[in-house]
């Protein structure tokens, strides 16, 4: 049964290394949610009874947890955790059968496929797995994971981390999303069944949704009410205007799927 990582998160103990900013800022409510939230629900969440046998694990990353990582830890701080080895997810790997794997990935067709191929029938990469993603898995992506009976004999841990976003700063953070701006503005969202723009909407309110559930916040969004079209308005003007809102229920249905509810309302 998949796990999601969606409660309220009390404050992060002072203990903890935390995002600085270049101005020497100290740390934000944001910035120590997810580094206790990393801490404790992903990386940590292996106690010393899981290690008989052997006291280094291995961690595995792909493209976009790679970045929401380096961005508030450091390799030490992973030693500290018990990893040896941190490698790409994408990139080819020795099995080591006899040391335990944490995977935190994100859940995309790509991702899954690379997990599902580390698992072949006969052969064990690993002596047993975790797996975290970032944020909340397509079912049809679960039901794949589910038909993989080497990786499920050997699945000790399977969790919705809800963390996809980077904290580099203390008073910001970034959701990035590939070509966001192409996808949403450029000439291809002219089109209104613009299919690429609806889905960077997506992912874009997908990755603001964890970051409310990382903070234990339901916060109410309000976003600009698109004006009446005119005829002399720029093709398209009008559906880019409502990226806004198509962003804010993005995030609502995100938001949602993890058990917690969002409002959005418009305005002027």
């Amino acid at each position: 049964r998949i796990v999601r990582s969606c409660s309220s998160m009390a404050a992060a103990p002072s203990s903890l290394p935390a995002v600085t900013g270049a101005s020497g800022a100290g740390p934000s409510a944001l910035s120590r949610a997810l580094l206790h939230r990393l801490r404790s629900e992903v990386l940590g969440s292996v106690g010393p009874q899981d290690l008989v046998g052997s006291t280094w694990r291995v961690l595995v990353l792909d493209a976009t947890t790679t970045p929401v990582l380096s961005a508030c830890m450091k390799m030490a701080d992973l030693v500290d955790l018990g990893f040896s080895l941190v490698e790409d997810l994408n990139k080819g790997r020795e099995p080591m059968p006899t040391m335990p794997v944490t995977y935190f990935i994100e859940p995309s067709v790509n991702s899954v496929n690379r997990l599902i191929a580390d698992w072949p029938h006969g052969e064990a990469r690993y002596r047993e797995a975790r797996v975290y993603f970032s944020r909340a898995v397509p079912p049809q992506l679960l039901d794949a994971i589910k038909r993989c009976q080497p990786l499920i004999s050997r699945l000790t841990a399977l969790a919705e981390a809800n963390v996809e976003f980077i904290a580099s700063d203390p008073r910001a953070f970034t959701v990035p999303v590939p070509r966001a701006m192409l996808r949403l503005y450029g000439e291809a969202s002219i089109a209104g069944g613009s299919r690429d723009a609806d889905a960077a909407c997506e992912e874009i309110g997908a990755r603001l949704a964890t970051v409310f559930a990382t903070l234990g916040e339901a916060p109410r969004v309000r976003y600009r009410r698109v004006a009446s079209v005119d005829a002399e308005d720029v093709p398209g003007g009008a559906r880019r205007a409502d990226t806004t809102r198509r962003v804010a229920e993005a995030a609502a249905r995100a938001l949602a799927a993890t058990g917690a509810s969002m409002g959005s309302a418009s305005g002027p």
